[in-house]
């Protein structure tokens, strides 16, 4: 969801190490004194695995190991690389390539323990399969199909889904209402909510494509469209079994990234600057217009990171409605990214 416990303890920050890994947008993990990304070069996707404190400012992986992947339709960075960021779940790392392959790989030694293609139908959406993995239960589940696809996570085979309709860019998100588990996949122009057991659509909301994950907050979801010229977004009370009401909905500023959410309030890029949004209602509280429809943000405790987009601007800001309060900021000498950073145990990644 973006947000993490910790607060940034000091500024400016200080590098430590720095590595060379490829193109593409996936995200860091960290887990148990280990960092897991993906890149992509020459035609193979590379998953990576540092240690979390290296002895050199450029250290090499604990391991490293590729696969054959069409990375670009063209030479921009924009379409250039990976998209998902990996999966970390006890002794396996889950990666999910932009041409539908679901790998699961050993998180000490990098070695493939299965491998499963999700896009047997050609499927593919424009700009490749976006959608990092979720581990729910046994389930790995990615926005594969029009309510997403399940994997069992210790075989590779698949369980629900994979319908051959088109997916979608956010990645699912799962929560607990009542008695009922539930996974939303935001698949095509369907925003759903999946029974995570059987696979079945418990109720489902036509939105639009998009790349921003929803957000579940006070029994009511929050989507948004993204793309084709489609700006609508909605806040929609959750019922049992089915959507009950649309709260408020309408045309509000776009922007590709994720929110995030604090207080009552989401905080994020869209096409007209950086806005703070009142959940409940939909109204604008503040906007900057010193970040692009590109940047990205994390929840740092009671504080927002935000990163420039296409600029290299790095900068702390307090997460409050009353206005935009900038506490800090930074050249990040870090171009051309819409990665968000990750902040682990006193540490920020960031990727360029």
């Amino acid at each position: 969801d973006g947000i993490s416990s910790e607060r940034i303890a000091q500024w400016p920050p200080r590098e430590l190490w720095r590595a060379s890994i490829g193109s593409g947008f996936s995200q860091v993990a960290v887990s148990g004194g280990r960092v897991y990304t993906m890149g992509w070069s020459n035609g193979q996707d590379i998953v990576y695995c540092f240690s979390e404190t290296p002895a050199t400012p450029n250290p090499a992986p604990l391991w490293q190991t590729s696969y054959a992947c069409s990375g670009a339709e063209d030479s921009s960075y924009r379409d250039a690389g990976t998209r998902c960021t990996p999966a970390v779940n006890g002794t396996n790392v889950y990666t999910f390539s932009r041409d539908g392959r679901l790998i699961c790989f050993d998180t000490t030694t990098g070695a493939s323990l299965w491998s499963t293609n999700l896009n047997a139908s050609g499927k593919e959406p424009w700009g490749g399969f976006s959608s990092s993995p979720l581990v729910e239960g046994n389930l790995v589940i990615v926005n594969v199909g029009s309510r997403g696809t399940a994997i069992n996570r210790a075989t590779g085979a698949v369980v629900w889904g994979n319908d051959g309709a088109d997916a979608g860019y956010a990645s699912p998100l799962a929560f607990t209402r009542g008695a009922q588990r539930t996974v939303v996949v935001h698949a095509g122009d369907l925003c759903s909510g999946v029974n995570p057991t059987d696979g079945v659509t418990l109720w489902s909301l036509s939105v639009g494509r998009s790349s921003a994950d929803p957000i579940i907050y006070n029994d009511q979801l929050w989507a948004k469209a993204g793309y084709s010229g489609d700006d609508s977004t909605y806040l929609a009370n959750l019922g049992s079994g089915t959507l009950t009401s649309i709260v408020w909905s309408g045309s509000r500023p776009s922007g590709e990234n994720c929110r995030v959410l604090y207080n009552g309030h989401l905080y994020g890029p869209t096409s007209s600057g950086f806005k703070c949004i009142e959940f409940a209602t939909g109204t604008e509280k503040w906007s900057s217009g010193l970040f692009n429809t590109e940047s990205s943000v994390i929840l740092a405790k009671d504080q927002l990171l935000i990163m420039g987009g296409g600029d290299s601007l790095l900068a702390v800001v307090q997460a409050t409605p009353a206005s935009y309060q900038e506490v800090n900021r930074t050249n990040s000498a870090l171009s051309q990214t819409w990665t968000c950073p990750t902040l682990a145990n006193g540490k920020l990644y960031v990727r360029s």
